[in-house]
């Protein structure tokens, strides 16, 4: 079962109207391996770095809702002892759920064109980078059913700034084990853990997005509400 879309971030809380979803923009297809009984045995990603905006070194990660001792062996990541620590099967340590920490830096994968930028394929007269693409393995110990494995892109999230205890997810996707929660309900954050709501404004807008397909990003310091007019009525739908 293979699974395609974009991921798009922003890497801070940002007042509303502040947005422009290219802090770290990552297409992605997976594909679900499976035996005869349908049960997942592989997980084989393409992951794509295509965009990092602003001047934060954001990293990518990706959790699955099964325990690391269900994961024999991860390949494809790009860890390069900045902060992030693996156990020997290419999880990330310290970890209720099996983590998977594909980068740390997004700075150290696509080369920073230097000069007046502030970011990495956000700004429309410069030069353009070759995206960088991460071709992952995740092999299991055992065949897992789909419903427990999950769908892709199942729990994506962004490190920010090289701070491992901050993280930005999909709306209402809970935060890793490392992640520090002093972080939410500042500024104009409202998530309630106690209600199982994260990582979302106090307008019900979201800090990142998935599309199924491409996305066509906005460039540095221009407004999401401004490329895509329908924006805000659509989060606040």
């Amino acid at each position: 079962m293979d699974s395609y879309g974009t991921l798009a971030y922003e890497d801070r809380w940002p007042t509303e109207g502040d947005y422009d979803f290219n802090d770290l923009v990552i297409d992605y297809n997976f594909n679900q391996v499976t035996n005869g009984e349908n049960k997942v045995v592989q997980i084989v990603a393409s992951l794509v770095l295509k965009a990092t905006g602003a001047n934060f070194r954001n990293g990518f990660g990706i959790e699955l809702p099964v325990s690391p001792d269900r994961i024999k062996n991860v390949s494809g990541t790009s860890i390069r002892d900045y902060y992030v620590r693996n156990n020997s099967n290419g999880t990330e340590s310290g970890q209720s759920y099996a983590s998977v920490v594909i980068f740390e830096n997004a700075y150290s994968e696509l080369k920073y064109p230097g000069g007046y930028l502030t970011g990495i394929n956000t700004t429309s007269d410069a030069n353009y980078l070759e995206p960088r693409t991460f071709n992952i393995t995740i092999d299991l110990t055992e065949p897992t059913g789909l419903n427990i494995i999950g769908t892709p892109p199942y729990n994506p999230y962004m490190i920010v700034n090289m701070d491992r205890s901050r993280e930005v997810h999909l709306i209402d996707k809970k935060p890793t084990d490392l992640a520090d929660g002093k972080f939410f309900g500042t500024e104009d954050d409202h998530s309630i853990k106690e209600a199982g709501r994260y990582y979302v404004t106090k307008n019900n807008l979201p800090y990142a997005i998935d599309i199924a397909g491409g996305f066509d990003y906005p460039t540095e310091k221009n407004r999401i509400t401004l490329a895509y007019e329908k924006f805000v009525e659509w989060g606040l739908s």
